[in-house]
């Protein structure tokens, strides 16, 4: 397989709606693989299903959560990264969760490392805390967040089932 170079990191907006349920619904032809981190759905969700979740996640980056930064290459979205408050206006609204998506077809050129420092850049003046979750078995996703100096707060046992089996997860964060 040849890679892909070229990209730019920019601010999710509005427009990239489709975008996004297009790269979530790419990431069902590998949901045979223990090393894709994302939950996903147990059947892949027509994009009218996706498009659905999606206005309902836009709703909050009008209100300026989350933060949140795509990789666009050839004129699509392929990477997307965000940390999203989920319970803002509580007692741990200071708390981001993080979530990150790369195409598989660009996995490996970096878009995960740019995207990543886009939004925790902006994340400091939002946040004190992020945290997010990995598969124990996603040894780059760990990588990438150990660089960016997340620590593991624990090891969560059978928190992802895949195709009949159990996967954990590290809990991982980083004080900003």
């Amino acid at each position: 397989m040849q890679r892909k170079q070229g990209y730019r990191i920019r601010q999710m907006g509005i427009d990239d709606i489709l975008s996004i349920a297009r790269l979530y619904r790419s990431l069902y032809g590998e949901k045979r693989t223990p090393l894709l981190g994302e939950a996903l759905a147990k059947k892949k969700p027509t994009e009218g299903e996706l498009l659905q979740t999606e206005i309902w996640w836009f709703r909050d980056l009008e209100k300026g959560n989350p933060i949140a930064s795509v990789a666009e290459a050839d004129g699509e979205v392929v990477g997307m990264c965000n940390v999203k408050c989920n319970w803002p206006g509580s007692e741990v609204g200071h708390v981001g969760e993080l979530d990150m998506t790369v195409r598989k077809d660009y996995r490996g050129i970096g878009i995960g490392k740019a995207l990543m420092k886009d939004v925790m850049d902006r994340s400091k003046k939002k946040f004190t805390l992020i945290q997010t979750y990995v598969m124990t078995s996603n040894v780059p996703s760990k990588r990438l967040l150990d660089r960016f100096g997340f620590k593991i707060a624990g090891t969560i046992p059978r928190r992802l089932r895949r195709n009949g089996k159990y996967y954990p997860d590290y809990l991982m964060y980083k004080e900003l």
